[in-house]
């Protein structure tokens, strides 16, 4: 077991020889601590290695216990008499003149060490260079690249003629262990410019991507002086990151063809027949846009035109993603809809209400569903005073948005647990012939389009007397369900999203949903969830 001689822990101020009595006396206590077998046989080593550490004043020293195999140290530290102070490292500070105590008190799974250094600090002789300042570390343009930045030394008693760069995958850099520590750069001093750098790359300097690299600048005068060493940053290197994925339309098809530029416009890159594109690698630690510059024309017999370009704006690495971009085209809108510009995406932005902030919802970003189709469970066996069969009317009429779409946007469930959307009906307002809202979550009074939706319920007014009017109804609540949160704005008729929405299943449920709709249904489901939508470009880009 551990074996440590404890001292009262003061500060003194004592002649040269009595400090040297002191700390034989220290020494011969043998405080120095070997922990010797503890939980899980763990091996413990201290930085710096020595028990009494020589400083001189205005130095910083950094005190660390490192631990093998590595678990999760509980380390307090304890100079002199003051409280302790929990912290990974310790960065003591040479004030004063005198010996000072610092203790680390380690701890793991019950059991305790501790480990003590005694700090004997002198005057700093007045001749060597004092610490560089400004010491910062970034990440370089390429993966696993690294820039050093620093300042001047502005004030030295013998000029300052180079500036050394050192790196050490191991731990802090420190004066004591400098010599081991890999020189990877020297920089000459110019007279008056303040500020320096370096990049250094993998291959040049032997960086690793993914580890933890601490990095020193020492400055070096005429007279062959380092300059004073203290804290040193450090950094995780960063890794190659190959940004891949697809560009698509609306309906999931690939679109070939599409430059992507990521502001490097010497390497744009163009999506194959299957729509794939790829770049890189670039370090795993930038933050992109990545925009698309698309044909504006259309190709012979297209009769929609050009794409909606989009700017993706924020994009980071996540591991395993396809970066897929889903682009709309430039449809128009119905000639009879004199709203909106007569716009597809405009009018996308309107009824998603993505077009600008809402009270909970302070971007313009298109929430949907996380997964389809939806889940939608009626209330069974409701049967209203006019004899309409409530329960079968508005179950058929759910699947009616089925039938009109070409494709399973919406299921029925017998199990009101399983449902994403239930229906009921009742008699709360004649306000309303209908209404749908969010239930969850429910920790804010989301609206939709707020916030992606877990749980959503639609209500009927049980006095409809008519069963065309209810089916249409139910299918209007559920264009909001699906994503058309606001209502039509278009005078022309044909929409079932219009505020009273009244003929629209004379035609059958194939016809009962105008075809912008239709197609704005199909892009809010295939939209990457949080989509930006103003990265959407409107104005026609001719790039």
């Amino acid at each position: 077991m551990l074996r440590v001689c404890h001292f009262p822990h003061f500060r003194w101020r004592l002649g040269p020889g009595l400090v040297v009595l002191v700390l034989l006396a220290f020494l011969a206590c043998s405080s120095s601590t070997d922990p010797g077998e503890g939980p899980e046989d763990l091996r413990f080593t201290f930085v710096p290695d020595l028990t009494v550490v020589d400083l001189v004043t205005s130095q910083q020293q950094q005190f660390s216990v490192r631990v093998e195999p590595t678990v999760d140290l509980s380390i307090s530290w304890v100079l002199n008499d003051e409280a302790p102070l929990e912290a990974p490292d310790y960065v003591y500070d040479a004030a004063l003149v005198g010996v000072d105590t610092l203790r680390a008190v380690f701890s793991y799974q019950g059991t305790t060490w501790d480990h003590t250094w005694y700090l004997d600090v002198s005057q700093s002789p007045v001749t060597a260079p004092g610490r560089v300042p400004g010491v910062t570390l970034e990440h370089g343009p390429e993966p696993a690249s690294v820039r050093v930045s620093w300042q001047w030394i502005a004030d030295s008693e013998f000029p300052i003629t180079d500036y050394i760069v050192a790196l050490d995958t191991d731990g802090p850099i420190t004066m004591e262990n400098w010599e081991q520590a890999r020189e990877v750069g020297v920089l000459a001093h110019q007279a008056n410019q303040v500020g320096y750098s370096l990049t250094f790359y993998e291959e040049e300097s032997g960086l690793e991507a993914g580890r933890r690299t601490w990095f020193a600048v020492r400055g070096l005068d005429t007279a062959g002086q380092l300059s004073v060493l203290d804290t040193v940053p450090s950094i995780v290197v960063s890794s190659p990151w190959l940004v891949e994925g697809y560009v698509l339309d609306d309906a999931l098809n690939p679109i070939r063809d599409v430059i992507l530029d990521y502001g490097c416009p010497s390497c744009r890159v163009n999506t194959d027949a299957e729509g794939y594109y790829s770049f890189g690698p670039v370090p795993d630690v930038s933050v992109l846009t990545i925009e698309t510059l698309s044909r504006n024309d259309p190709e012979p017999g297209d009769p929609f035109g050009a794409w909606y370009d989009f700017i993706w704006s924020g994009v980071t690495y996540a591991e395993g993603a396809s970066y897929d971009i889903v682009l709309g085209r430039r449809f128009g809108l119905d000639a009879d809809c004199d709203a909106h510009d007569h716009d597809f995406m405009t009018y996308l932005r309107f009824t998603t209400r993505t077009r600008q902030f809402t009270a909970l919802r302070e971007n313009y970003n298109l929430y949907r569903w996380e997964n389809y189709p939806l889940s939608v469970y009626v209330q069974p066996g409701y049967v209203n005073e006019y004899g309409l069969d409530m329960s079968a009317l508005a179950a058929e009429a759910v699947l009616f948005w089925n039938q009109a779409m070409g494709a399973e946007y919406l299921v029925l469930t017998p199990d009101p647990s399983a449902a994403d959307v239930d229906v009921y009906f009742g008699n709360e307002s004649i306000q309303y012939a209908g209404r749908a809202y969010i239930t969850e979550p429910d920790d804010e009074d989301y609206a939709l389009g707020d916030v992606i939706p877990e749980h959503a319920r639609v209500y009927l007014w049980n006095q409809i007397a008519d069963a065309q009017r209810l089916q249409e109804t139910t299918m209007h609540e559920f264009g909001h369900v699906l994503g058309l949160v606001e209502h039509s704005a278009c005078s022309g008729g044909g929409f079932i999203m219009s505020v009273n929405p009244s003929g629209m299943l004379d035609d059958g449920p194939v016809h009962a949903v105008h075809i912008d709709e239709k197609r704005a249904v199909r892009m809010i489901r295939n939209l990457r969830q949080g989509t930006d939508m103003s990265g959407f470009l409107v104005e026609d880009d001719t790039r």
